[in-house]
């Protein structure tokens, strides 16, 4: 049995009980006697009273001192270790982070070896209560389904933890510990502190009588204890869809996190190329590195970057990258019905498309998923003339959020019905079309564009060639919600109009959704609809598609680590930056769902050549401590951690007997001063009596 404290500096506070001491003495009344014949029967009867009273005044002034002494006990925050802690039975489940960060190297050691004999210490304190253990890394791991009543799956499961390289979703693993506590309990989650610790982590959401406790086994927190750590964060490519032939810039950007600026060599390397480069990076800044090149061919293009030399953190010092570079731009077409037919308004598409250079694949709406998952965001998809939106909807979702580009032609209902209020899964259409118009039924032959917006680069090229516009004429198209003056209300309101017809009815419109574009064209190319199809203007705005609409800049070269992927066959990962087959790889664990997960950073190979890179997250480059003050959560330093969790707290206790003695003063006092009135007016009447006698 012990007695511990989790502040004892403030203990320091108890000196504030010498200052009722001090202002006894100095207020207390020297009596000096005086004789005085009157009143000396008096005197003898108020002796045995003046010594009461002087008792009740030394029992005020203990009663102040056990106050004081009691509230700078408390703040000290002392722990009963022994076996009245061990009567504890709350539950309890330390979570043990494993992200990248937690390879910090700090005094010879890694910042999860730290860890790691943290948390052996805790259930060493924890043991008599009911235990789990929770592994914070890139494949999250528990000790059991639920709380033990004994440590041993826990300690079986710290045994064999090591560090990974991702973040360790912290907010994962928090909730999943707070579900092994359905009755409440205890959160002991081991960290380094870092900025990325507690990503995602809301106390406040966690189950009535779920505590969570962050026990700190990093450098500490204070700023000027920042390890010096620079690591590479990102590297990205413009434009954001490679093609054979073309330029291509690749940058590489280089994190400092430490509290001064450093100089790094870096080495980049694309294929056999290898190139070096120096960085001047400020403290807590960023520093770019480039490197431009012309591939030679379609196909992944692997990308790799070093820094020289070291620092705490070796992970993050390279990082992998796979560019997909295609053979040309690659446009799919989706569109049912019969394809010989002359009318048809794919014709005229696949044609456009053709001689701007695009490699062009035709497909229904049923292929359209299987063809944008193949080729990816890079691709341009194409609708126009669908039987049926049902099949396309989900298929465009994604490819507009992954950064792709959909060019939107309304030639039948069933297209535009993808720009109702229904659009693809809820995504919100750049404008709401109503019914159709036929102009020739009217004998007015076509409407003609009346606006344009020349500053769009789309509409760049007819700058100075404005009669190219306005040669465009529709005869049947769709009218827009509240056309003419109140043609506003039919666009979503981060839309751009790029044409309008004469009306005020909106012809071409784009909206950015995710990182994608989409393009509404409501103008069809089939000749019984339009002129688009023989006017100079539609090649024209058909090769500026892919400047237009296509990313100018990819940062998704590579996939976190932890991170889940579609299981592809014979899926090996093979070393950083090595482009090269490896028949000696790491398969990738396969999940229940048939998916894999990348759990280490480097280029992944699968059957028939198809390349992934896995990089560490870039937050886990900075090292800088994180307040969780602004969590509402409290650090308890490593040194005390173990003790905190074995022992019972008396602090509460100590409060209630601050309040107690407050209160016993202030009554006693109270009654103090009662007893000194009656006392005054009964001696003051029998004095008034004693004048009138004889």
């Amino acid at each position: 049995m012990s007695l511990t404290a989790l502040a004892p500096v403030a203990l320091g506070f108890a000196a504030l009980a010498a200052a009722p001491i001090v202002v006894h003495l100095l207020t207390r009344r020297k009596v000096r006697p005086q004789p005085f014949p009157a009143l000396e029967f008096l005197a003898k009867c108020e002796t045995g009273r003046a010594q009461r009273r002087r008792l009740r005044d030394w029992l005020v002034l203990a009663l102040r001192l056990l106050a004081l002494l009691a509230a700078a006990a408390a703040l000290a925050g002392p722990l009963w270790q022994g076996v009245l802690a061990g009567s504890n039975r709350t539950p309890a489940v330390i979570v043990l982070d494993a992200s990248a960060s937690m390879q910090q190297r700090l005094a010879g050691a890694t910042a999860f070896a730290r860890a790691k004999a943290e948390a052996g210490q805790l259930l060493d304190r924890l043991a008599p209560r009911p235990l789990a253990l929770i592994l914070a890394g890139a494949a999250p791991r528990r000790s059991g389904p639920e709380v033990s009543p004994t440590a041993g799956p826990a300690r079986a499961l710290l045994a064999e933890a090591e560090a990974g390289a991702s973040d360790g979703d912290p907010a994962a693993a928090i909730a999943d510990a707070a579900r092994l506590l359905p009755s409440g309990g205890d959160i002991y989650f081991v960290t380094d502190g870092s900025a990325a610790c507690l990503t995602g982590v809301d106390p406040a959401t966690l189950p009535a009588g779920v505590r969570l406790r962050l026990i700190d086994a990093g450098p500490g927190r204070d700023p000027a204890a920042t390890p010096a750590n620079c690591g590479i964060t990102a590297i990205s490519c413009e434009p954001g869809v490679a093609v054979a032939g073309r330029p291509l810039t690749l940058t590489v950007r280089v994190f400092n996190c430490g509290q001064v600026p450093r100089t790094v060599g870096l080495a980049t390397r694309v294929g056999a190329v290898r190139r070096l480069h120096r960085l001047e990076i400020p403290a807590a800044g960023s520093a770019t590195a480039a490197h431009t090149l012309v591939p030679d061919s379609a196909g992944a293009l692997a990308v790799s970057a070093t820094i020289d030399g070291g620092d705490v953190l070796a992970l993050d010092d390279q990082r992998s990258a796979v560019v997909p570079v295609l053979g040309a731009f690659t446009a799919v077409i989706a569109g049912d019905g019969d394809r010989s037919d002359p009318l048809r308004p794919v014709r005229p598409l696949v044609a456009a498309l053709t001689a701007a250079g695009f490699q062009v694949r035709a497909s229904d709406g049923v292929g359209l998923a299987a063809q944008l998952a193949q080729l990816g965001p890079g691709a341009l998809a194409v609708t126009a003339g669908l039987a049926d939106p049902a099949p396309v909807r989900l298929a465009l979702k994604r490819h507009l959020e992954s950064g792709g580009a959909w060019l939107h032609v309304v030639a039948s209902d069933a297209d535009a019905a993808l720009a109702q209020a229904q659009a693809p899964d809820g995504i919100q259409p750049p404008v709401v079309l109503d019914r159709r118009i036929d102009i020739s039924e009217q004998e007015r032959g076509a409407m003609a564009i009346g606006q344009a917006r020349l500053d769009h680069p789309l509409l760049a090229p007819f700058d100075q060639r404005v009669g190219l516009l306005t040669s465009l004429a529709a005869s049947r198209y769709r009218l827009t919600t509240g056309s003419g003056a109140n043609a506003g209300r039919a666009q979503a309101a981060d839309a751009t109009v790029l044409l309008a017809y004469a009306d005020g009815t909106i012809a071409l419109v784009e909206r950015p959704v995710g990182t994608g574009r989409w393009l509404l064209v409501n103008l069809s190319p089939a000749a019984i609809d339009s002129n688009l199809a023989s006017a100079e203007a539609f090649p024209l705005l058909i090769a500026r598609l892919p400047a237009a609409l296509l990313p100018a800049r990819s940062d998704r070269l590579a996939h976190d680590v932890g991170n889940v992927v579609a299981a592809r066959p014979g899926l090996a990962w093979q070393g950083e930056g090595d482009d090269r087959a490896s028949a000696a790889g790491t398969t990738a664990a396969i999940e229940a769902d048939g998916r894999m997960r990348l759990d280490r950073p480097g280029i992944w190979r699968a059957e028939g050549g198809h390349l992934l890179a896995a990089a560490v997250p870039d937050r886990e480059s900075d090292l800088r401590p994180v307040d969780p003050a602004t969590l509402g959560l409290a650090v308890v330093a490593s040194s005390g951690a173990a003790e905190a969790a074995g022992a019972n707290p008396l602090w509460p206790w100590l409060l209630a007997l601050a309040a107690v003695a407050c209160a016993g003063e202030l009554l006693f006092a109270r009654s103090l001063g009662l007893r000194r009135d009656v006392s005054l007016r009964r001696n003051f009447g029998l004095r008034r009596n004693s004048s009138v006698q004889p």
